[in-house]
């Protein structure tokens, strides 16, 4: 029998890479996506090189977003080392992560169908529990009759999972590699975990906390795993509540502290422009909107059609609509039918848990404009191990076993299909955007990323025909409208761009690209006066940009105004009077524009003090010597 279930694992593995193949291939010929795709990988510089202080980087900031995903991040930076920034390797490791993915998913929903004697290997060992507790058959019969398994559910769990179309955004785009990484972690941990709790070797504990720690390296939300671990000991095997949550202290310290990182994060990513954050009200309804997100996703995994790389929601204006209470009945439903579940002491209540607990991040802290389906990827094991559960049954069930083969069977075929195509859409951006205008035709966000698409393939006339149609849905796209006030700039036609430069420094006033758009805007058309004060806005914002500085200084020589060039140094020195640079720039427009000597020295003495390490240390003490005073 034990060699029946190691051919049938192996089976199962062959098919799983077999049909993963079939399915995720494309992807070798796909592009990378302009949807984050160039602020992980195409423009990221940390990830071009392995050095020390790049990795230390990646593991002492945040990078991107307010997210911390340093392990996503090294992925990146070993397989640039492959072969640049061909996007074929990018693909081929994330869609191989994937089915591998797959695989630990048959192996962990087979571990927990398991006999219970075959689990523990001792007669009166209990994977189901006492009696009846845990994930437990409910008479005698059901547990003979689960003794004859094979690992039925594990492996059509397995299948759906792999070809499910939601879970195909996850593989067939490059920043979601996070995604099926931490998966891959995680999976690895708990059945990990599952070998601690069957043979109490300290070093299956050790693997799956170091395997924890690397998901939540990769991927904070998925801290939501150490309650996974929770409901396993406790409820799945039966162990004693203290016990439980003693052994599993380290994974709950590690759970807070990953999601305090997460809760910083988006904190400071948002601390530059507090209203993003709103108020109380906007909260609730941003926390409304990820429910009438998240209670429909059940529907969007069984019934996988007219999917959408994001799906809109209709911002809510009140809380009284039809979505919402809808929505929330909904989420009160699924809450009873899960209590019922565990009051009847259901096995199916773990996989219940399962969805909903992983679903919990998709709620969020902030304001989102849309939710997406690579949520799903984690949480959607739980309705696959279900699916699974309800044809293995049929299966068993005296005269229906040929029923559910063509069930199953139709499924599978029909999944294929739907998921080939769906990575399709993925090819590039051109038809991802295209696929997301034709399903979200009243929506700005699909027209938005088409227009940037086609701008960035230099299609200037095209991207701004699209760029139109996204501000008329959304006038408050301020990157859109940069975009077209530098191509009218570009082109010259300073009375088009003007008009869109203002607009997006009313949503963005500090935005210093924005006023030194403004700034040449005004310049084009001769205003003197106003070219000067945007300039010096910009200058006064972010001084540490030298070329601005420069040309500031440039216009008040032209126009004799020498005394301005040092009347602006020292402004910016008395907001940035530690900053050596700026104190050397002061001696040399002394130097260059007064005979003011002493002042000059006073300068490069002060600068050398603050940074006695400076570039070009030599010569600046070499000046200060040949200077009198």
């Amino acid at each position: 029998m034990g060699n029946n279930k190691t051919l049938s694992s192996k089976l199962t593995f062959i098919i799983i890479a077999v049909l993963g193949i079939i399915v995720y291939h494309q992807v070798t010929s796909f592009n990378f996506i302009n949807w984050d795709d160039n602020f992980y990988v195409i423009n990221n510089p940390y990830i071009k090189a392995i050095t020390l202080s790049n990795i230390a980087y990646l593991f002492s900031h945040y990078y991107y977003h307010g997210v911390y995903e340093p392990l996503q991040l090294l992925s990146y930076m070993l397989i640039y080392r492959i072969n640049g920034l061909q996007p074929l390797w990018f693909h081929i490791f994330n869609a191989s992560l994937f089915i591998f993915d797959a695989m630990l998913v048959y192996v962990l929903v087979k571990e927990l169908s398991t006999p219970v004697e075959k689990a523990t290997g001792e007669a009166g060992g209990k994977l189901f529990g006492q009696a009846d507790g845990g994930l437990r058959s409910q008479s005698t019969d059901a547990v003979k009759g689960q003794s004859s398994l094979t690992g039925l559910t594990a492996t059509i769990a397995a299948i759906l999972f792999l070809l499910a179309p939601v879970n195909a955004d996850s593989v067939a785009w490059v920043s979601e590699l996070k995604n099926t990484q931490s998966l891959f972690f995680v999976l690895i941990s708990i059945i990990s975990y599952i070998a601690f709790i069957k043979h109490k070797k300290a070093s299956y504990y050790a693997v799956s906390l170091l395997f924890f720690i690397f998901a939540l390296l990769t991927k904070q939300t998925v801290a939501t795993m150490a309650a996974i671990l929770f409901l396993l000991e406790w409820y799945v095997y039966n162990r004693s509540l203290s016990k439980t949550f003693f052994v599993q202290i380290p994974f709950y310290a590690l759970a807070v502290v990953a999601a305090l990182v997460f809760v910083w994060g988006q904190l400071n990513l948002h601390a530059s422009n507090p209203a993003q954050l709103g108020n109380a009200y906007q909260h609730l309804l941003a926390v409304l909107v990820n429910v009438a997100g998240i209670t429909s996703y059940p529907a969007k995994i069984i019934f996988p059609f007219n999917l959408i790389c994001f799906y809109t929601t209709d911002i809510i204006s009140s809380i009284l609509t039809a979505r919402v209470i809808l929505s929330i009945t909904a989420l009160i439903v699924y809450i009873c039918l899960l209590i019922t579940s565990y009051k009847k002491h259901n096995k199916g209540f773990f996989w219940m848990s399962w969805y909903f607990i992983n679903m919990l991040p998709a709620f969020g802290i902030v304001v989102v404009p849309f939710y997406t389906n690579w949520y799903l990827l984690v949480p959607s094991i739980g309705v696959y191990a279900l699916i699974g559960m309800g044809i293995e049954r049929i299966y068993n069930t005296a005269n229906l076993k040929k029923l559910s083969i063509a069930i199953v069977s139709i499924i599978i075929v029909l999944l294929g299909i739907l998921d080939y195509q769906r990575v399709g859409v993925w090819k590039d951006d051109t038809h991802l955007w295209k696929d997301a205008i034709k399903k979200t035709p009243n929506y700005y966000f699909g027209y938005m990323m088409y227009a940037m698409a086609l701008a960035q393939q230099g299609n200037i006339p095209e991207a701004a025909k699209w760029g139109e149609k996204a501000l008329k849905l959304n006038p408050y796209q301020t990157e859109l409208l940069a975009g077209f006030g530098l191509y009218y700039l570009q082109n010259k036609e300073f009375a088009k761009a003007l008009p869109y430069i203002k607009k997006a420094l009313k949503y963005k006033p500090y935005n210093v690209d924005y006023l030194y758009m403004l700034a040449l805007d005004y310049k084009g058309v001769n205003d003197s006066a106003n070219y000067e004060k945007e300039l010096k806005k910009c200058v006064l914002l972010d001084p540490y940009r030298i070329e601005l500085v420069n040309e500031l200084t440039e216009y008040y020589v032209n126009n004799g105004e020498t005394d301005k060039v040092l009347s602006l140094v020292k402004h910016i020195i008395a907001q940035h009077p530690d900053n050596a640079s700026f104190y050397r720039l002061l001696g040399a427009y002394y130097l260059k524009y007064t005979n003011n000597t002493y002042d000059a020295k006073k300068a490069f003495e002060k600068s050398l003090f603050l940074d006695p390490h400076q570039d070009d240390v030599e010569t600046l003490k070499q000046l200060i010597q040949k200077l009198p005073g």
